[in-house]
């Protein structure tokens, strides 16, 4: 089974808030999929296409996607920040890629960005879950984590997602929604 959540905390504890969406899930061979508030699929069949993917390639320690804007340059789409605001040129490159590579994979040896994070409440509980420090670079944290005890990151070539992450604001360099 995989649990789909968007996890939210108004007091801007991201990291308390996973473990406390991640506590829900029943069976630690369960696998959890975190998204971004700001993130979303755009293909109608990606809840099937990611279960092949994870069926092709168990032990895996986390499974992420490509997206049209995040801070870490391996999981953008052909490496560049996108300022492309149309929604059809975004699904359609979504629908085209999920052809393609449908079960697709690049490995990546190195911290990812939390845009989508899907792992097995297992590795979770290996590394001692998420930082409750707040909402900065626990997602780099986790997956460093999840690379020391040995298991690897596979960014999945067929699974494309919009990413609003600060479209309108200026990108990287806007932090005031981070601020409390």
């Amino acid at each position: 089974m995989i649990y789909y959540f968007t996890p939210y905390d108004s007091g801007g504890n991201v990291g308390k808030a996973y473990n406390e969406h991640i506590r829900l899930v029943p069976l630690e061979d369960d696998f959890i999929a975190l998204t971004d508030r700001d993130a979303m699929f755009l293909t109608a069949d990606y809840g099937k296409q990611i279960e092949d993917v994870i069926k092709m390639y168990p032990g895996t320690g986390i499974f992420t996607a490509y997206c049209n804007r995040v801070g870490n340059v391996h999981q953008r789409y052909n490496g560049v920040i996108s300022e492309n605001h149309s929604w059809k040129y975004h699904i359609d490159l979504a629908l085209q890629l999920q052809k393609e590579n449908y079960l697709g994979i690049k490995q990546i040896n190195r911290s990812i960005s939390g845009f989508l994070m899907i792992f097995q409440k297992k590795t979770w509980q290996s590394v001692g879950g998420f930082s409750e420090k707040g909402m900065i670079a626990i997602d780099n944290d986790f997956s460093r984590k999840v690379l020391a005890l040995g298991k690897n990151i596979l960014l999945m070539e067929g699974v494309y997602m919009f990413h609003y992450y600060r479209l309108l604001e200026g990108g990287r360099k806007y932090k005031l929604h981070l601020q409390k």
